[in-house]
C-alpha cells in the first residue's frame, strides 16, 4: 500500500511504503506532508542559521591568524579584524620609516585581507569534493550526518556571490565607487579595476555551489534554496545585529 505518494517528474515522494518502482528518494522523504510539499524544515533553517554564525567566524579567523602568524596583535571583533592600531602599522607612517619597511608592512596587510576571502573558499572547496566523492550516496538518497554537514560547508562559497552583489547595488544604486569589501580592497591592491575580483569570486562561487546542487534531485535542490535563503538572510541579521555584538564586541 503506497501513502502519500507524490511523483514529480521519474521520482515519488512517499510516505507509508515503498513506491511502485522502487525509485525511492530517501533525502526528500520529508518534504511531503498530506499528499503535498513542505518546503520549510525549521530544523533546516536553525542548522542554516548556525551555519552562518560559524562562516562568519570563520572569515574573520582567516584575517585573525595570518596577522598573528605575521607578528601583528589583532583585535577579533564580531564584523571585522583590527590590526591598524599595531606599532608596525603606526611605525610605517612616519617620517623615519623606510621604504622597504612600508612595502613589507603594505604586503603584510593585503595577506591579512586576503586570507579572509580564503578562509571561506578552502572550506567551500572542501565541502564540494566532499559531496562530488559522495554523490553516488546522494543520488541514492543516502544522507548521512557528515554528507549534510559538509553539504553546509560547501555553501561558504555563497558569501563570493553575495559579496559581488553588495557591491554592485553600492555602486550602482549609492553612488559609491570603492565599496568596502576585501575583494575590492585586493583588486586595487593588485591594481585591477575595483570590481574585477569580485565577479571572478562571484561567479566562481555561483558555479561552485550550482555545481553541489546538481547532486540532488530537483525537488531537493529547490527545498535546499528556499531554506538556505530563509535560514541565511536570518543568520546574518542575528549575528550582526544581536549574537554578534554580544560575544565578540
Amino acid at each position: 500500500m503506497y501513502l502519500k505518494c507524490l511523483k514529480i517528474r521519474d521520482f515519488f515522494y512517499c510516505r507509508g511504503g515503498q513506491p511502485p518502482d522502487n525509485n525511492l528518494d530517501i533525502n526528500t522523504l520529508d518534504l511531503v506532508s498530506n499528499g503535498s510539499i513542505k518546503w520549510f524544515n525549521s530544523n533546516l533553517i536553525c542548522l542554516v542559521i548556525l551555519f552562518t554564525f560559524c562562516g562568519v567566524i570563520i572569515h574573520e579567523s582567516g584575517h585573525y591568524l595570518i596577522a598573528k602568524i605575521l607578528g601583528y596583535n589583532p583585535i577579533f571583533r564580531y564584523d571585522s579584524v583590527l590590526v591598524l592600531h599595531d606599532t608596525k602599522f603606526i611605525q610605517a607612517e612616519l617620517p623615519t620609516a623606510t621604504d622597504e619597511f612600508r612595502r613589507t608592512v603594505k604586503f603584510d596587510y593585503f595577506l591579512i585581507i586576503l586570507f579572509g576571502p580564503i578562509a571561506n573558499i578552502l572550506l567551500g572547496s572542501i565541502g564540494t569534493l566532499f559531496l562530488f566523492v559522495n554523490k553516488t550516496k546522494i543520488r541514492k538518497g543516502v544522507i548521512s550526518p557528515f554528507i549534510t554537514i559538509f553539504g553546509l560547508i560547501s555553501l561558504y562559497w555563497l558569501r563570493q556571490p553575495i559579496v559581488l552583489v553588495i557591491n554592485l547595488f553600492q555602486v550602482y544604486f549609492l553612488g559609491n565607487l570603492l565599496p568596502n569589501s576585501d575583494e575590492v580592497f585586493i583588486s586595487v591592491s593588485l591594481e585591477y579595476a575595483p570590481l574585477a575580483i569580485s565577479f571572478i569570486l562571484g561567479l566562481l562561487g555561483l558555479l561552485f555551489v550550482l555545481f553541489s546542487l546538481t547532486f540532488f534531485p530537483i525537488i531537493s535542490r529547490i527545498y535546499l534554496i528556499i531554506n538556505v535563503i530563509i535560514g541565511g538572510i536570518i543568520g546574518l541579521i542575528l549575528w550582526f545585529k544581536f549574537v554578534g555584538p554580544i560575544l565578540l564586541s
